[in-house]
């Protein structure tokens, strides 16, 4: 009995383990966490697995940041801190690395009125709608979010 579990068990790893990382709160594959430093300022992380794209992660972190703005109702966000998309390695033996792309940042959450400025202060309603169908809709053949322009980080042209 112990056998077979033991084999499901393994069977469900390696199922999981050619896939990349989906959306949601951080476990085996990787995912998001998050931490409140203080009032309406968070630590945020996304990590993906050796299958995830770095476009993933940061598509994931920027709609975790526009999500859980919303969810602590506020309805815009600054990214205070200096971010730096990474990887972090890992593998099996030392011959075989892995890369693991990983973003970490904070954020201050914003309320109405406030002016968006991308990259750095954002609307987190628009940004959610604008990343939606990406994160939620149909993924690439390798479940990767699918390559897309990243208009909502350009800061809009002067007229």
């Amino acid at each position: 009995m112990r056998g077979a579990i033991a084999a499901a068990a393994f069977a469900v790893q390696l199922a999981l383990a050619g896939c990349a990382t989906g959306y949601g709160a951080d476990d085996i594959t990787g995912g998001y966490s998050e931490a409140q430093i203080s009032p309406g300022v968070w630590t945020l992380r996304y990590a993906g697995n050796g299958y995830t794209t770095r476009e993933t992660v940061q598509t994931f972190w920027l709609y975790r940041a526009a999500e859980l703005t919303l969810e602590q109702g506020y309805d815009g966000f600054e990214i205070v801190s200096n971010m730096r998309l990474s990887a972090l390695g890992g593998g099996l033996s030392d011959v075989q690395y892995v890369e693991k792309p990983y973003l970490v940042g904070e954020i201050r959450m914003l309320k109405k009125p406030f002016t968006p400025r991308p990259p750095t202060i954002l609307d987190a309603h628009a940004l959610k709608a604008r990343l939606e169908p990406l994160v939620k809709g149909k993924l690439c053949d390798d479940h990767n979010v699918c390559p897309h322009v990243h208009d909502y980080l350009m800061p809009p042209l002067s007229t």
